[in-house]
């Protein structure tokens, strides 16, 4: 039996909160738990047969240097120093086991894998199970707030199929937020655990109420001296989890936050040893504020926003996420709600109203229970590094995002738990607040199902994105990249020119249209986009290349070749430029110019067939034919069956008067190519003269 002491336990979660749980519910709690994984697993699926996306998925993994190589992923690199301006080795380093697990041999790499030897679909089966095991950590930590199993079943299922989710589990590169999640969600259900166990000693000398141990029948009831080193094994692993949080994503800098607000309003342990305990996490934060800036100082992707604006910036986006966590329908990847978009609204000074009055009402309410406020703290605080306060990369792009509401869905999970905990089942309004979650958990999972599907492939992501926001010139882009691979040319140039209509300093895009409109056979236009993307970006030795390939195309070889003389004054010694400036060349006649480029060409790639050919060709016609015989014979090496090299040989071996070797040579090169007619005409010529 409890000891008395004559004091009361400030454990209680809510004074009309259930009693403790029995000890059979330890095992009566599997049912849901096990539903929970079933339900959360079939609403995703799907996801496991998806492909890589270019949203990120191909620069993070597919066409990652250090991730792809032949020898196998470094997994070392991530550790030592920061990617693409983030320190974040740890979601690399499990991106690099799976890919030392996953990859495929040549022949089973299937066509829409753009050459990629990772499967996707190992990746994408490693997001469905994090996500689960997600969902169940959510269920221990709600199972500790509300002490009761089905709201707590119901929480933490709002926490999985909310469509919010959709793109943390069905985005390869949404494995961040997942692994993330997973560690934070350790790091606080530890620290639930500690908390609880430590507010129980402190108030009643004994273990608190709250279903953290479950003793045997039978068996001594444990004290608190029993408790204390089992204490302080929770407080060590939740230590261990928020570093490892870290180490995935800089923004579990919240951590501390959200573990105070649960620990102050719901354990009721004084704020003053929650920040004693927390002093660790604390500390930890600041060393990682400086890691973060020191990986971030050669960033200059990111946008700059005054300071008086950003919480104007914040309270728009608290407000879209709490509109599209009630409606969430149009969800997408882009919404285009960034602040230079928003801040041309008289709306955009208004919405912080929202968050706001949401926050007073729940802070009024906290007399009551402490829940309804500590569910809306942990909503907020876990998107305090993400909603503008502090400018990101994305943010050009869009504040909000749905990836960004991954954990902080753990907010409104509490709060539904809260609900139905407090359900009377012999009133009318409880009975209505029973109903209406189970409709909006249906209607949540429904379009969680639907939503995922949106993500099978970069035609689906871009297409739903546009139908989204039609203002999306990202996705404009991509999709019109996306089809342009498939053929279908007509419909990426309406894309592409949708794209920089909408951004016209967008330098790329006006050079993948007019490479486009060159394949359509549009030259004028395809110039003139081409020449907007030189405008854009000088320095880009890419777009001049397109525009020589367009000039060559259409007979300008001296317009060619100025465009390639610049390509090589931004990128020299670029083995493809030289060789592209030595063909130009050629063609209008300046042999020796030619023969220098195509030289540097070879010097830089000495496996050119090709340039070996037309150096012997630029040589030959100079005068220069015993110089131009090694040429022929180091392109008939490396591509044995080059026909025009053997037909330049043999001729070349016919005025140095050695017919019989350039007999020989036309013969091999009529054999290669029967239908040449100028082949067959100098055999003709050489043998005749033999004959004589």
């Amino acid at each position: 039996m409890r000891k008395s002491t004559g004091k009361v336990s400030t454990v209680a979660v809510d004074s009309e909160a259930a009693p403790p749980l029995a000890v059979g519910n330890r095992y009566q709690s599997l049912i849901p738990a096990i539903l929970l994984v079933i339900i959360t697993l079939a609403v995703f699926q799907s996801t496991r047969s998806y492909q890589f996306l270019s949203w990120d998925d191909h620069v993070n993994i597919t066409q990652n240097e250090h991730l792809n190589r032949p020898s196998g992923p470094d997994f070392g690199f991530y550790w030592r120093q920061p990617f693409l301006f983030t320190y974040r080795p740890l979601i690399y380093t499990a991106w690099s086991f799976i890919a030392d697990h996953a990859r495929l041999a040549p022949s089973q790499i299937p066509p829409d894998n753009d050459g990629c030897p990772f499967d996707a679909h190992a990746y994408h089966t490693a997001n469905w199970i994090m996500h689960a095991l997600n969902v169940l950590l959510v269920f221990l930590i709600l199972r500790i707030l509300v002490r009761k199993d089905w709201p707590a079943f119901a929480g933490a299922l709002l926490f999985g199929i909310h469509p919010f989710q959709d793109e943390s589990v069905a985005w390869i590169t949404g494995a961040n937020e997942l692994l993330y999640g997973f560690f934070a969600l350790l790091a606080l259900w530890q620290y639930l655990l500690f908390a609880t166990k430590t507010a129980g000693d402190e108030t009643t000398g004994d273990p608190p109420s709250l279903p953290t141990r479950v003793g045997r029948p039978g068996k001594r009831a444990p004290t608190a001296q029993d408790d204390t080193p089992i204490r302080w094994l929770h407080y060590a692993a939740s230590c261990l989890f928020f570093g490892l949080a870290l180490l995935t994503k800089p923004t579990a800098v919240c951590l501390p936050l959200i573990a105070a607000v649960l620990d102050i309003w719901v354990v009721r342990r004084p704020a003053v040893k929650v920040a004693v305990g927390l002093l660790p996490w604390l500390i930890a934060c600041g060393v990682w504020v400086y890691v973060t800036a020191w990986a971030r100082q050669a960033d200059t992707q990111v946008d700059q926003i005054a300071l008086w604006p950003r919480p104007f910036v914040a309270g728009d986006a608290l407000a879209f996420y709490l509109y599209k966590l009630i409606l969430p329908f149009n969800m997408g990847i882009d919404y285009g709600h960034n602040p230079e978009s928003t801040m041309t609204h008289w709306w955009f000074y208004a919405t912080f109203l929202v968050p706001l009055v949401v926050g007073v009402v729940m802070w009024t309410f906290r007399r009551v229970s402490p829940l309804p406020w500590a569910a809306f703290g942990v909503f907020l605080v876990a998107l305090l590094p993400t909603i503008g306060l502090v400018p990101t990369e994305f943010q050009s792009y869009s504040t909000v995002a749905d990836r960004y509401m991954y954990l902080a869905m753990l907010g409104p999970a509490v709060a539904m738990s809260w609900l139905l905990a407090r359900v009377d089942w012999e009133q009318t309004l409880s009975l209505l607040a029973v109903a209406a979650c189970s409709l909006f958990l249906a209607a949540s999972g429904t379009l969680a199902l639907i939503h995922a599907r949106d993500f099978r492939d970069d035609g689906a992501v871009y297409g739903h994105a546009i139908a989204v926001n039609p203002r999306s010139w990202v996705s404009q882009y991509n999709l019109g990249r996306y089809v342009a691979d498939r053929g279908r040319l007509d419909e990426a140039a309406s894309h592409l020119r949708a794209a920089v209509t909408i951004a016209p300093d967008f330098a790329d895009g006006f050079n993948n249209l007019g490479v486009v409109l060159d394949a359509l056979g549009h030259e004028p236009e395809a110039i003139d986009a081409l020449q907007k993307a030189v405008n854009l970006d000088p320095g880009n030795a890419f777009y001049r290349i397109s525009m020589a390939q367009v000039y060559e195309k259409t007979g300008r070889d001296a317009d060619a070749a100025t465009a390639y003389e610049a390509a090589l004054q931004t990128q020299p010694n670029d083995p493809d430029t030289e060789f592209h400036l030595g063909m130009d060349l050629l063609g209008t006649g300046k042999l020796a110019d030619a023969a220098t480029h195509l030289a540097q060409s070879l010097a830089l790639n000495p496996d050119n067939a090709v340039a070996e050919n037309h150096l012997g060709v630029a040589l030959a016609r100079q005068g220069k034919i015993p110089d131009a015989l090694p040429h022929w014979q180091n392109a008939i090496q490396l591509q044995p069956d080059y026909a025009s090299a053997h037909f330049n040989y043999g001729q070349a071996l016919g005025e140095l008067g050695r017919t019989q070797q350039a007999i020989a040579e036309y013969q091999t090169a009529l054999k290669l190519s029967p239908q040449s007619a100028l082949t067959r005409a100098a055999l003709a010529r050489l043998q005749s003269g033999a004959k004589r």
